[in-house]
This record gives C-alpha cells, sequence and structure tokens, in this order.
C-alpha cells in the first residue's frame, strides 16, 4: 500500500463515520493524528499552525486558571478542561497531508454528504412512515426519532441540528458556486433551469435539500434561525436572483413541512416572544441567573464547568422559578452566557476573538481565490457555518459541543487542505 493510500484511509473513514458515531470519529482522528505524525517526523511536510488555534489552546489555560483562581489552590484536576481541544485538532492536521490526497478532498466530503443524507432519509422513514429499523436494538428505542425530533445517531436533537446545519451549508455552498455559468446570473442566452442540470448540480440540490429536511425536523428553533441567516448570505453572494428565488423556494419548504408536521410549526411559532413555551420560560431565567454570576464574578466567573454548582443557589434570587429543567444544570443555554459566568469576561473576550480570528481566516481567503476553484465554494461552507454556529449560539451551549467541533472542524481542515493544494493557504 502507497503511503498515500495509507494517509488518505483514516479522513475516509472519519467522513463516514461523523454521522453514524462519534466514538469511531475519534478513532478516525487518532488515526489522523498517528499519520499526520509520521509525516511530520519523516520530514515531508512542516506543519503550520494557525493563529485562531493558539487562541483556542490560550482559553483553555485560562479556563483551568479560573478554577484555581476560585479555589485559592493549583487543582491538577483542572488540567481535563485542554481535553476538549482534541476537538480542535482536524483543522490543524488535515492541511498538512494535503500532498498525499492528490484532489480527493471532495471525494471525501462526498462521501460525508452521502451517509449524512442517509441517515436523514432514514430519518424521515421513521418519522412520516413510522418505519422501525432492525438496527435499533443495538442502542436504544426509537433511535432515529424521538419524541417527535430526529435525532439520527446523536444523543441530542441540538447536536443533531448543529451537525446537518454544517453539512447543508457546505453542501448549498457547492450547489450554488460549482456550477456551470448557465445559471440566474449568467449573461447570453437563458436556459431552463431544469433542463441545463448536470449530474453534479442535481447530487449537490438534492443533498442540500434532504439535510436541510434533517435540520427541520430536529425541531431546533436555534438552527431553524442559523440556517435562514446562513442561506440568505450565501445567496445574496451568489446574486440579487438567485436570493429571490431561494426566498421563495426556501418558505414553500418552511410552510409545506409545517403543514405537514404540526410539531415543527409549534416550534417556529414559539419562537415569538408572545408564544413562547416552556422551555423559552426556562431559558430566561438560566440567562438572568448567569447575568448575576457575571456581575458578581466579572473577571474570572465561578470557574470552568461550576455552572451547574452554583445554579441552585442563583435560582434562589427567582422564587417564580418553580419547575427547573435538570437541563439547565449542564449550561446556561447560551454559548456567550455560560462562557462569561465559568470563566468570566476575560475567558469570553479570549473565545469572542478566537472565533473572530478563525472567520477572518475563512473569509480573506475568499477574495483571493477563483471563483470556479473548490477552495472557493469550500470558503463559503466554512464562513457560513461559523456564522451558523455562533448564531445559535445565543439559544443553546454549542461552542464546545464534540458533535459540532468535530464536523465543523474536519470541514475546515478539508477547506485549508484544498486551499494549499490551490496555493492560497490561510
Amino acid at each position: 500500500m502507497s503511503l498515500s493510500k495509507a494517509i488518505e484511509i483514516p479522513l475516509f473513514l472519519y467522513a463516514f463515520s461523523l454521522p453514524l458515531s462519534m466514538s469511531a470519529t475519534n478513532i478516525s482522528l487518532a488515526l489522523i493524528l498517528f499519520t499526520a505524525l509520521i509525516v511530520f517526523l519523516i520530514g515531508k511536510e512542516k506543519i503550520f499552525i494557525p493563529k485562531s488555534f493558539f487562541l483556542i489552546l490560550l482559553f483553555f489555560t485560562w479556563a483551568c486558571m479560573t478554577n484555581w483562581i476560585i479555589q485559592e489552590e493549583i487543582l491538577f484536576s483542572s488540567i481535563k478542561s485542554f481535553a476538549k481541544s482534541w476537538n480542535f485538532l482536524p483543522y490543524l492536521l488535515i492541511p498538512l497531508l494535503s500532498p498525499f490526497l492528490s484532489g480527493r478532498e471532495k471525494k471525501i466530503i462526498k462521501i460525508l454528504i452521502i451517509v449524512g443524507c442517509l441517515v436523514v432519509l432514514l430519518g424521515i422513514f421513521q418519522y412520516w412512515g413510522q418505519v422501525h429499523f432492525f438496527f435499533e436494538g443495538w442502542f436504544e428505542k426509537g433511535l432515529l426519532v424521538r419524541d417527535k425530533r430526529f435525532f439520527g445517531f446523536q444523543s441530542y436533537p441540538l447536536h443533531t441540528a448543529g451537525l446537518y446545519t454544517i453539512l447543508y451549508l457546505f453542501s448549498m455552498s457547492q450547489t450554488l458556486f460549482l456550477t456551470p455559468e448557465s445559471s440566474l446570473d449568467s449573461g447570453g442566452p437563458r436556459k431552463s433551469l431544469v433542463f441545463s442540470f448536470t449530474t453534479e448540480q442535481i447530487f449537490w440540490w438534492s443533498a442540500s435539500l434532504i439535510l436541510l429536511l434533517g435540520v427541520l425536523l430536529t425541531g431546533s428553533r436555534s438552527y431553524y434561525l442559523s440556517v435562514i441567516l446562513s442561506s440568505l448570505i450565501l445567496l445574496s453572494l451568489k446574486g440579487k436572483k438567485f436570493l429571490l428565488t431561494g426566498i421563495i423556494l426556501g418558505s414553500a419548504l418552511f410552510y409545506s413541512i409545517m403543514g405537514l408536521e404540526p410539531y415543527v410549526k409549534e416550534r417556529f411559532q414559539t419562537i415569538n416572544i408572545n408564544h413562547m413555551d416552556e422551555s423559552g420560560k426556562q431559558r430566561i431565567y438560566m440567562w438572568k441567573s448567569a447575568l448575576q454570576m457575571i456581575q458578581d464574578h466579572p473577571l474570572v466567573g465561578v470557574g470552568y464547568k461550576n455552572w451547574g454548582k452554583n445554579l441552585t443557589s442563583y435560582a434562589k434570587n427567582f422564587p417564580e422559578w418553580k419547575r427547573m429543567d435538570p437541563a439547565a444544570i449542564g449550561h446556561a443555554h447560551n454559548s456567550y452566557l455560560t462562557i462569561a459566568s465559568e470563566t468570566g469576561l476575560i475567558g469570553l473576550a479570549i473565545f469572542l476573538f478566537f472565533w473572530s480570528l478563525l472567520l477572518k481566516e475563512e473569509v480573506e481567503t475568499i477574495n483571493k481565490l477563483k471563483k470556479n476553484q473548490l477552495g472557493f465554494a469550500l470558503s463559503l461552507g466554512s464562513s457560513s457555518s461559523i456564522i451558523a454556529i455562533l448564531v445559535a449560539g445565543f439559544f443553546e451551549h454549542n461552542f464546545l459541543t464534540a458533535t459540532i467541533s468535530l464536523s465543523l472542524f474536519f470541514l475546515i481542515g478539508i477547506t485549508r487542505s484544498v486551499r494549499k493544494a490551490e496555493k492560497e493557504i490561510f
């Protein structure tokens, strides 16, 4: 087996595993780390560490120190905060392997998209057809759909929504920006959009639609908002006519799904503050508690991962909060408030600087790349995905979720590998 073949296998395994199993994905990442170390040690490639990666390490260092400051002693157990840095490794390691991939990055992405679409289709069959599958007994009953929400193979529907939002945006970016110039904005004679579709275009359009359906069926209002905003950004970059067409078709799809599934309609309606449901009211109390924690501990917070330990005492300040949702113990259902309450405004500033620099690293390359290059489309996919995660972060704590991080930073790593091959690294 050639070195190139040996190096690309872990990447294909990672892409195949991501929608199916986090355990298999982590094993694949370990193999990627092993192959990257071999490439580095034999001197085939020099490792380039992006500035944003230093910032995430700085954040985890500060997160560790917040517990030392709060407890007034050095706690070696706090070092486990660095464990989350594992999820960020793909965007550091994959560009190192670029010379050995020989342009196979697009195939890797296609495998990920295809597996993701298959999981969504299985979920749709179970959602509306009440179909049960032989493998359900391997995990738990109602594996793909539970309580009217599409879970897929993830443990929580918000994780599922984040994963399929990212996959949808990468698919959509290729749908819009890897198509022939027989589009709505092209010059020359107009052609029927239907008859001008190539097999490649049909694949990406179909994948985008299926993945979007997956997001809608999760019932995640956070990602409804982030998908809408990020889609509008991509469509506006393609052109006014595409934006108008996208709004019309997207609205038709959303209203059709709401007509078919009352639960999805109910979730949309409760986005309105005047129709807030119980989970929305719970969030308000969580956010108020977080703001009080920040007020009492503005610089270092209550200590990394100490939100749950402190919530009970702060909840007493709101006697009307009689039935606390058990999910409130985990975090404030707002990434910004969770990080600020646990690591202080200093920690929040570092983390926001990380995301800003990461987005800047992606956006800066867009104008340097040719529009018919794969790197251009993927850069738009990575940029729009980052924006989507930042938007959803106002309503859930997604910044450090393994499913989302392992998805986003794998695809950013693939994007940077493509750009490296196209001679525009960052």
